[in-house]
Formats: C-alpha cells, sequence, structure tokens
C-alpha cells in the first residue's frame, strides 16, 4: 500500500503537518480537504495548519478547516523544515507563502521569518472592541485586557468565538503588564484558541507601539513560549520544533 511521507513541526506550540507529494497537487481541491482531515485531532495527524511544499519557493498554507489563510508561525517551519533538510544553501531562505514574499533564518535558537512587505501603524483602527490591523491577508483584533487579570481571565474561548464571528478576524487578547506582554489568541480557521500565533503577534506589537509611544522590538509571552518582533515590525522570532515524521496511507484521502 503506497504512503505519503509527512512531518510535523511546531512553533511555540502552533503546530503544523508539512508535506511534499505530487499526489495531493493533481487535484488542487485534494489540498483544503486533505488540510480538515489531516488537522482532526481525533481522526487525523492532529495540527493548527497545513504546510504544502509546492516547489523549493512556493508554499501553500490551509488552516484546519481547510480554509487558506496566512500564517507566520508556519512560514517559520517552513524555514527550519529547508535549513535541516538543505532545500536551499544559502544564508537567507527566501519562498512565497501564499503570494506573499518570505525571508528568513535561523540565530542561535531562533527560527526567525520578514516579510518584505510589513504593516504600520497607520495601519491600525480604533474601534469599540478593540485594534483592528490586516497582515497579509490575516485580519487582527487586538484588545487590551486589564492589567493582573491574565491568570483569571477564562473568557477567551466564549469571547473570542464573538468577536470572530461579528467581525470575521483573529481575536488577541493582550496584558501590558509592567514585567512582560502576555498575549492569548483566538484563530480564525482553527475555531479555537491556540498556544501562540506568529501574525497575532505582529498586531500585538503595533499596539503595544502605539499605546507606549514606543518602537520595536517588542518580547510577547505566549501559552506556547516567547515570540519577538523587530525590525520595524517586519521580523518574528522564536522557538521551532520538529516533533515527528511518518507515514499517511494513500486511503486517509479517500
Amino acid at each position: 500500500m503506497r504512503s505519503i511521507p509527512f512531518l510535523k513541526y511546531e512553533g511555540t506550540g502552533n503546530d503544523f503537518i508539512l508535506i511534499k507529494s505530487p499526489f495531493l497537487e493533481s487535484n488542487p481541491q485534494n489540498l483544503a480537504q486533505a488540510a480538515s482531515k489531516l488537522c482532526h485531532r481525533q481522526w487525523g495527524i492532529g495540527g493548527d495548519g497545513f504546510l504544502y511544499i509546492r516547489n523549493d519557493r512556493v508554499v501553500d498554507y490551509y488552516n484546519a478547516d481547510g480554509s487558506q489563510g496566512f500564517c507566520l508561525n508556519g512560514a517559520r517551519c517552513v524555514v527550519d523544515y529547508m535549513i535541516d533538510y538543505g532545500i536551499q544553501e544559502q544564508e537567507k531562505i527566501i519562498f512565497n507563502l501564499n503570494g506573499i514574499s518570505i525571508e528568513g533564518g535561523s540565530s542561535g535558537k531562533d527560527t526567525w521569518v520578514q516579510m518584505l512587505s510589513a504593516p504600520q501603524l497607520e495601519d491600525l483602527s480604533l474601534e469599540q472592541e478593540g485594534y483592528l490591523v490586516r497582515i497579509g491577508d490575516a485580519n487582527h483584533l487586538v484588545k487590551i485586557m486589564p492589567e493582573g487579570t491574565y491568570l483569571s481571565y477564562n473568557n477567551v474561548l466564549k469571547e473570542g468565538q464573538t468577536l470572530r464571528q461579528k467581525k470575521n478576524v483573529n481575536v488577541n487578547f493582550l496584558w501590558i503588564d509592567s514585567n512582560k506582554n502576555l498575549l492569548r489568541t483566538y484563530e480564525r480557521g482553527v475555531e479555537n484558541e491556540t498556544l501562540s500565533c506568529g501574525t497575532g503577534a505582529i498586531a500585538a506589537a503595533l499596539v503595544l507601539a502605539q499605546e507606549r509611544k514606543s518602537t520595536p522590538p517588542f518580547v510577547l509571552h505566549t501559552k506556547g513560549g516567547v515570540l519577538q518582533v523587530s525590525d520595524n515590525f517586519s521580523k518574528l522570532s522564536g522557538k521551532i520544533r520538529k516533533v515527528f515524521s511518518g507515514e499517511i496511507v494513500n486511503d486517509f484521502f479517500e
């Protein structure tokens, strides 16, 4: 029975399935359907998203529900994969993720990506629910939370669902405390809270700059680990880990 190899990566708790196989590319609809099946945590491998490597320069990203989106933690996983497997033997990894140009590399224990076109403070708009900003094709709402309520707040799922449906956005809850900036995110396309969100960290950094009247770098503490936003909001850095590899039978996609 023929099988397809896959890799499982996580970037600060945001987990992804990575596959490079012409079998899935034969029918474009296969990729969206494959994403929802593969990412199912009971019936599939389980993940927040699916990264399909078309070639050394082009990568497609799908959310867990099969919708396409833009994901910087996923992009960091691609960079780690390309470095680890020697796919691009150069100082900077360069590729296209869902139509957006990305550069990436490693620095010490961290893997970073940089958008060639990044949002700026003038892209922020303040609404009743919080700040709105678009990053790639991902719309984000950032809600500033009362200081000192991080440990006691247990409404991310319910409020995240409500605001996601109302605004069609990823919903970020940001605590600007004296010692550290804390971030939790309800992600559209996953339809749940994730342990971290890369584009959410960029959105939160823009809000921090606006609220504090300061400039990057900014460090965001998520449930999955630490992310740093730098270089005028264009660069995201943090830990990446290859969790495991395996094979999935072709019959799984039928």
